[in-house]
């Protein structure tokens, strides 16, 4: 009897990446030089948006990558893809769940995480610098 107790107890703690991770993400955007405007649009539908950076959204988990476009006065706009990846949730779901944990946070989008903080150059890089001249 004790053994199915250990058995529903793993069952249940089977896709537990959602309870850890949640289905929702809160990223920081950041810009270079700061004071940007950004978008974020997964598959084009817009799903957030800052009117000057540095600062938080929240966005859905999602195995699909993000498109970050900040833009600033007299400057092209600037747009950066962030794939997802494993959150650390489904680490445990794996262990606890087995495949059952894993077909549940597949299923609520739960197993797939953003980096917490994106960095959106705006700024095109300068020339690059070569080694300098010798001296005679």
């Amino acid at each position: 009897m004790r053994a199915w107790g250990g058995m529903i107890g793993l069952a249940l703690l089977g896709g537990c990446g959602g309870l850890v991770d949640g289905n929702d993400q809160t990223i920081l955007l950041i810009s270079t030089p700061p004071g940007a405007a950004c978008g974020v649009a997964r598959d084009g539908a817009p799903l957030a948006a800052v009117a000057m950076t540095p600062m938080s959204v929240t966005v859905p988990t999602s195995p699909h990558p993000l498109m970050v476009t900040c833009r600033m006065s007299g400057l092209p706009p600037a747009t950066v893809e962030v794939a997802s990846t494993n959150g650390i949730g489904t680490f445990g779901s794996r262990f606890a769940g087995g495949q059952m944990g894993r077909a549940i946070d597949r299923a609520t989008l739960t197993e797939f995480r953003y980096p917490g903080t994106i960095l959106v150059d705006v700024v095109p890089p300068g020339p690059r610098a070569g080694p300098l001249p010798l001296a005679h």
